[in-house]
């Protein structure tokens, strides 16, 4: 074989290599940090507790409510007296997603008062602290509320970073502070502390009950951007209540209002390929055929050479 021949196919193998080395386009990483922030007070029955917790299960689990592309980190907290991180953070993918649905499933009701302050310190925390976060500014943070009731006891922040159980303890109101105060605090240390930005994160809300003056303060206070405005269909703005009158209803729902926050992933080209992360999968038969050829070649100089 000539020589001309032989560096041909060198240059081929070279381009091959150099495309398997370069930089994938598909997604390195989630774009959405979702975090679901529940009301396990004492207020809310078992039964709706379950209703609850199944409902999102099964919102997880279905591919049309939530990406299985990995474009969604999921955290799930749970507050009462005090916030635990219940769930995640964990990137949703199609080999996880039943998994992390069974997780929701098994999470058991604390009972208690309604620190609403609490679970907002704790997912700050969690978003900036925990080991296996994506946080980055640039992503979209996008913090859900659901709760029946107004906020009953106080939190400080300062007192939930850090934590190694991942856990958030109420605390005595300071003077001259109420509940609402101290929940209303907590939402612009979230804000501020994860650089949250109008047209990019939200912080929305649930509210299982009649619209009146605890959706009212959820509304005007707690929900982001303001001003706040109640949801009925879709589509939704940025910063919104949403009234249900049970936890039936938030079962039955809850997969509209999740497509609602996280951005609709953006669809493939007509006619085009998805290039995956890693091109071994996609390269590994033309690398082989190549290195095929390259021992054909090989053996046939030696051949000659001999003769």
């Amino acid at each position: 074989m000539k020589k001309h021949h032989l560096l041909a196919l060198f240059v081929a193998l070279g381009l091959l290599v150099g495309l398997l080395l370069a930089p994938g386009t598909a997604a390195q990483g989630p774009s959405t940090q979702l975090v679901m922030i529940l009301d396990g007070s004492g207020s809310i029955s078992s039964d709706e507790w379950t209703l609850i917790t199944n409902g999102l299960a099964d919102a997880i689990e279905n591919p049309d409510c939530i990406p299985h592309d990995g474009s969604v980190e999921l955290t799930v907290i749970q507050f009462s007296t005090n916030a635990r991180l219940e769930v995640g953070p964990v990137v949703i993918t199609s080999a996880n997603a039943s998994s992390v649905a069974t997780q929701i499933r098994g999470i058991s009701q604390m009972g208690g008062m309604t620190c609403i302050a609490c679970g907002f310190c704790l997912a700050q925390d969690v978003l900036l602290n925990h080991p296996s976060s994506h946080y980055n500014a640039s992503l979209k943070q996008a913090l859900n509320l659901v709760t029946d009731g107004a906020p009953n006891e106080c939190a400080d922040c300062a007192d939930c970073t850090g934590d190694p159980n991942w856990e958030c303890p109420s605390s005595d109101c300071p003077d001259g502070v109420d509940e609402y105060d101290s929940a209303e605090a907590a939402r612009d240390y979230v804000i501020s502390r994860l650089g949250m930005t109008p047209g990019q994160d939200e912080i929305d809300a649930e509210f299982i009950g009649t619209q009146g003056a605890a959706s009212d303060w959820l509304k005007d206070k707690i929900v982001w951007p303001q001003p706040g405005s109640y949801a009925y269909d879709p589509p939704f703005t940025a910063g919104w209540v949403r009234v249900i009158p049970d936890a039936a209803t938030f079962a039955d729902t809850v997969c509209e209002k999740i497509t609602e926050i996280v951005p609709t992933p953006t669809p493939a080209p007509v006619g085009g390929i998805i290039v995956p992360v890693s091109k071994v999968e996609l390269l590994a038969p033309y690398l082989g055929l190549a290195a095929l050829m390259l021992a054909a070649v090989a053996a046939a100089v030696v051949r000659r050479r001999r003769a």
